[in-house]
């Protein structure tokens, strides 16, 4: 895979795991050569083409997932891979979202996708107020016959009906 076409995994997986407020599983390659695996809660991004900089917090989900640790800088493409943890959560903070719209379209390797945040905005709203994410209007006609209906599997309304 290219520098470029990995990046924009990366990027996408980056972009959807802040605006989904989850931890990513991350394989990264560190100073000393070794692959080492931990989960990583973003907090910040540094904005720059050659050398994005990720910061956050990084858990090793082999020890107590209370116990974590502030990383003061990770390198995009020492990122070998990476996966969103379903089921996870932690609160972003609202500056790191309002970068990324800043910087939107100046970065090619970020993948800011705004259909998929206002469908996660719709949701979250949704869970919010605690509303169904669907329309549920309905009304009733009178005179319907529900015996004849399920009978049948159809029902024919009369004029006044139809003026329901």
């Amino acid at each position: 895979m290219s520098k470029n076409k990995k990046r924009e995994k990366i990027g996408k997986l980056i972009q959807q795991a802040i605006y989904k407020e989850k931890l990513l599983h991350v394989n990264y390659l560190n100073s000393n050569g070794e692959v080492v695996k931990f989960w990583l809660a973003i907090f910040d991004i540094i904005f720059n083409e050659e050398a994005p900089i990720i910061k956050g917090k990084i858990y090793n989900p082999s020890l107590n997932i209370n116990e974590c640790k502030d990383v003061p800088k990770l390198y995009l493409d020492k990122i070998k891979s990476a996966e969103i943890i379903e089921f996870s959560h932690y609160d972003v903070p609202l500056s790191c979202k309002n970068k990324i719209e800043e910087y939107t379209g100046h970065l090619s390797w970020l993948q800011y996708d705004t259909e998929v945040k206002s469908l996660l905005d719709y949701y979250k709203s949704c869970y919010y107020f605690d509303e169904d994410p669907y329309r549920k209007d309905y009304g009733l006609i009178r005179g319907i016959d529900i015996d004849t209906l399920s009978k049948n599997g159809s029902y024919y309304l009369n004029d006044e009906q139809k003026k329901d």
